[in-house]
């Protein structure tokens, strides 16, 4: 590594240090900013305008310059019993602390070996930030060395949590509000970077190369963005970053913490031991509802114009006879005696589907919304809410928030007082007692219980419909998971379709129904014209002989096993039939069989009615276009009934595309042998007039999921596949 020095000296000193803005704002040294959050006074003005929308939104969405400090004091903690050294090298005296048997140097080291920078090349940054290395020569005074990426994972251990450390060993202070650290061992990381959101420290070599130690902003500090709270051990990617000493192995060190601070002990405790009321503020004149389904009686509290649930719901939502997963996780620590459930303290997490009531049990309003769908509520939802409350909006969210003073302290004044880790516990100055009940995974076990805790908010347009509250953040947070909590705010006005569902396309009052009859046989279908197309709004039912017995080349409804599904779905059609193969109507799909080329150019009648044509791919996109795009179009266009796992679409348009399933064929010696229709109830598939190869078709899949095909907005089907047929009209 000495010999490739002067080789990696110019590739150094191009690369802009991570520090590279350190100039740019006010840090807490003159009370202008505290990685904490606003103080009370100054809370006030945290929402950045009236309207609750702009709370948090604004927050979570700007970047963060990172601060200038005057002393790299600043960031220790003032109640660590901090040790010294001195780099006999060149007089420099730094702060330790001693973590298990280990003892680290608290401050980054500021040892000029002729391969280093400071950060924007300033030399005071270097004062306060100490300097950036590219390689681990010789750089730790004697008896101290760079440490290993084993060092590294064995201080990460002393959290005795798995994700939690990073917010442990980051200082108090300029971390970016909302994702502070609590720095309870003194370690006192500062922020790096140009917007304060991460830091990495230099591991020393190893065969593989060079890895860093990289502590990052903790939560979702944006509606797109999530880093982690953990320490990551990952390659340093040959970038100039800050080193921390540790001292070289003392034989019989004995395992300490930091005077005065944490232990296992000043946060562990038994859920056994507790109930609700425990955990709520007792100075508080709380009201009580009681849940009429139940009977379960919940305590309630104003918050300026809101009334909420101050407790969680713990109702068991039940659809068709079984409980809809609303689970009762275990007690944490799992070493506790008397495994208990927790709905007695922390109520039931609830998936999406049941806490949007996607089963219609008591509304429409959150109907069919599940993970398998997209989702468009009502304006109010219901959920499972009991009568007269409803599940909380973004905007009942926001209120809430800008009542308690703003997003960035929410958090603070909203948690109970007690059982949150290490010294995460709120002020609860308004009784809302939020615990830290945790939240669910899909393998049904509690995350992060005594760490956090998230609630769920309508579903509707908003990727992550949930807000987190956290052990080590005075804010409150965006994110979701695949189970949460309610807590169910007062004011359900309507039980009925609200006229303000939100429509992703065209306004559904735009569409002209009329009607269709087809001169060949009349048989009358219903159509309708959405945007600039008018389609048919019944799958076709015209029969197409090729001989008295089913064949792969005509149409199968005329079969004893089958007329009864074509009564209710229309008939059932291979690619070669959907052209018109036979050339009956007209030659633009004639001598198009089950496998070959065929020239198809312009519009294709196919077995359409005159003046109507058998849709193209393109045709198909822009019907997807008009009703919202391709992500929702399967939930616009499916029939409102006849889907099985409530998976029913909404139907917006009156394109009522029903679940038909799809025709089976099995060749063999080149007999075709019809095996029956499947997948009736959960599926459906129209063709389109494009081939794809010699022996497949495109088709548009509807199933029980969201969007219109499984790659891009088509698939591709067998051609002897029979399956249903829309007509759009001429242009």
């Amino acid at each position: 590594m000495r010999n490739s020095k002067s080789a990696l000296l110019v590739k150094l000193f191009s690369i802009v240090g991570m520090l590279a803005l350190l100039s740019l704002s006010a840090c807490s040294g003159d009370g202008a900013f505290d990685g904490r959050g606003p103080d009370e006074e100054n809370s006030s003005n945290s929402s950045g305008g009236d309207n609750p929308q702009d709370d948090v939104d604004e927050e979570y969405r700007e970047k963060f310059v990172c601060p200038v400090v005057k002393s790299k004091s600043e960031f220790l903690n003032p109640d660590i019993d901090y040790g010294e050294m001195v780099d006999s090298r060149d007089g420099k005296v730094y702060k330790t602390v001693q973590i298990g048997t280990q003892v680290w140097m608290a401050e980054n080291l500021n040892y000029d070996n002729g391969l280093t920078k400071c950060a924007a090349d300033d030399e005071k940054n270097c004062e306060i930030y100490g300097r950036l290395y590219f390689n681990t020569d010789e750089v730790c005074p004697e008896g101290w060395h760079v440490p290993s990426s084993s060092e590294w994972v064995e201080l990460r251990a002393m959290t005795r949590r798995r994700g939690v450390a990073a917010p442990l060993f980051k200082s108090k202070y300029c971390w970016p509000a909302g994702s502070r650290g609590i720095d309870v061992f003194g370690f006192s990381v500062a922020p790096g970077g140009p917007f304060c959101d991460n830091v990495s420290f230099l591991s020393s070599m190893t065969s593989h190369g060079v890895d860093c130690a990289k502590f990052m902003v903790s939560g979702r500090v944006n509606d797109n963005f999530y880093d982690s709270d953990e320490i990551l051990i990952e390659s340093c990617d040959a970038v100039s970053v800050p080193v921390r000493c540790v001292q070289d192995t003392v034989e019989g060190a004995e395992l300490v913490a930091p005077a005065g601070q944490w232990t296992d002990s000043s946060y562990t405790w038994h859920w056994k031991d507790v109930s609700k009321k425990d955990l709520m503020n007792s100075s508080v004149s709380y009201g009580e509802m009681t849940d009429e389904r139940d009977g379960q009686i919940y305590k309630t509290v104003t918050i300026g114009d809101q009334t909420w649930m101050a407790e969680n719901l713990n109702y068991a939502y039940i659809v068709a006879g079984e409980e809809e997963e609303g689970r009762c996780f275990k007690t944490f620590p799992s070493n506790s005696e008397g495994m208990n459930t927790l709905c007695d303290v922390f109520g039931r997490a609830y998936p999406m589907s049941a806490a949007m009531d996607s089963a219609a049990v008591f509304s429409d309003d959150g109907m069919n919304c599940s993970p398998n769908s997209v989702c468009s509520p009502n304006k109010q939802v219901r959920g499972i809410c009991p009568d007269g409350w409803r599940l909380p909006a973004d905007d009942d969210w926001k209120t809430l928030f800008k009542s308690v003073g703003g997003a960035k302290i929410a958090g603070k004044k909203l948690k109970s007082r007690s059982s949150w880790y290490v010294d995460g516990n709120g002020s609860d100055d308004y009784g809302f007692s939020v615990l830290p009940a945790g939240y669910g995974g899909y393998n049904g076990f509690v995350s992060d219980a005594e760490l956090s805790t998230a609630f769920w908010s309508v579903v509707n347009k908003h990727f992550y419909p949930g807000w987190f509250f956290t052990f080590y953040n005075d804010a409150v947070y965006r994110g979701s998971s695949v189970y949460m909590y309610i807590r169910c705010i007062k004011g359900y006005t309507h039980e009925v379709a609200d006229s303000n569902r939100f429509i992703y396309g065209i306004d559904p009052a735009t569409v002209v129904k009329g009607t269709l009859i087809d001169s060949r046989d009349g048989n009358t279908y219903k159509t309708v014209k959405i945007g600039n197309q008018t389609w048919m709004a019944e799958n076709l039912r015209l029969e197409y002989k090729v001989s008295d017995t089913l064949s792969v080349m005509g149409s199968i409804c005329h079969s004893d096993s089958t007329k009864a599904l074509c009564d209710t779905y229309g008939g059932y059609y291979s690619w070669p039939v959907a052209l018109d193969h036979e050339g009956r109507y007209s030659s633009t799909g004639k001598d198009c069989g089950t496998h070959g080329e065929c020239k198809l150019e312009g519009h294709v009648r196919g077995i359409c009615p005159e003046g109507w044509h058998l849709p193209s791919e393109v045709d198909f996109d822009e019907l997807y276009q008009a009703v919202g795009g391709d992500s929702v179009a399967r939930q616009m266009l499916k029939s409102s009934s006849g889907w099985v796992e409530r998976a029913n679409g909404w139907d917006f348009y009156g394109f009522n595309a029903m679940p038909a399933g799809t025709g089976r064929w099995s060749s063999s010696f080149g007999e075709w042998t019809f095996k029956g229709i499947s997948r009736v109830g959960n599926f459906t598939s129209f063709w389109t007039s494009n081939g794809f190869n010699l022996g497949e078709a495109l088709s548009i899949d509807l199933g029980t999921y969201s969007g219109m095909g499984f790659v891009g907005i088509t698939t591709r089907t067998s051609k002897e596949s029979s399956m249903s047929v829309r007509c759009v009209m001429d242009d």
